[in-house]
Parts: C-alpha cells; structure tokens; sequence
C-alpha cells in the first residue's frame, strides 16, 4: 500500500461513503469506488434442495445468512450467529465455511444444534445460489 497512488474498492459512497472516508484519512491516499458490482441475472434453477425445503416456508419468513465466500469466521463467532439464528424461532439457511481447523460446517456446530434446529434450519458449508434464493424466496417481488 505505500507504494500505492490510490485504493480502488468495489462499492459506492451511498452504501460505505464514511468508512472510505475513513480509510482515506487514515492511509493518506485517494479511495476511488468503482460502484457495487452487480452480476447478470441469473439463468440457471436453483438447488432441488434448496427450492423444496424453502417451498415450506412463505415468502419472506427465512433468514437467509451468507457470508462464506468473503468472510471465514472464528468458531467463536460461529457458535454466537448460528445460536442467534436459533433464538430467532424462524426458519434459517445458513451458508457459512467452516472455521479453520474444521472441515465440515457441521462438525464446527455446538453442542445439540444441529438436533435442535432439524427441519427448522439448514447449515450449509458450500456454495449456495445466493441470486435465485433472493429473487425467489426475498420479502420484495
């Protein structure tokens, strides 16, 4: 980053205008935002089993919860957010990769979640369809 001229981010300053302010401040260099990117309308179906167990919920009452492939958490903050999305009493599909030292996400759950939360919620430690479940399954049309 000394090197660097400017820092180039993939966002805009109505989503993160005050923390690139931040950063710019802080390094002493230019932030320049290139916009959210935004992907292509997505063409193929979603996971058969994804589409069925979502298909038992209305629309709008799952929390949906991906943070896998930007964001590896630590099993401590893992343990907190998947007993978060159990205390919610609703619905849940989690897309998370599981802490280091893992190698599944379930081996990473706490004690007696998984059997708590069957049928109610789905851990999933992969790649999910992120746009289709959001296009089908969002509180918004």
């Amino acid at each position: 980053m000394r090197e660097s001229d400017a820092i180039v981010t993939k966002t805009c300053r109505e989503m993160e205008g005050a923390y690139c302010d931040f950063v710019e401040k802080l390094i002493g260099k230019p932030v320049l935002l290139a916009g959210p990117v935004l992907s292509k309308p997505a063409t193929s179906r979603l996971d058969e089993r994804f589409d069925c167990w979502l298909n038992g919920f209305s629309r709008g009452s799952v929390v949906f919860c991906a943070l896998g492939s930007e964001c590896i958490l630590g099993k401590v903050q893992l343990h907190e957010l998947v007993l978060g999305l159990e205390l919610t009493g609703r619905p849940f599909l989690a897309a998370l990769k599981p802490p280091e030292g893992y190698l599944t996400i379930e081996s990473a759950m706490p004690e007696g979640f998984i059997e708590r939360t069957k049928g109610k919620g789905i851990m999933h430690g992969g790649w999910v369809q992120q746009q289709l479940i959001l296009q089908a399954y969002s509180i918004l049309p």
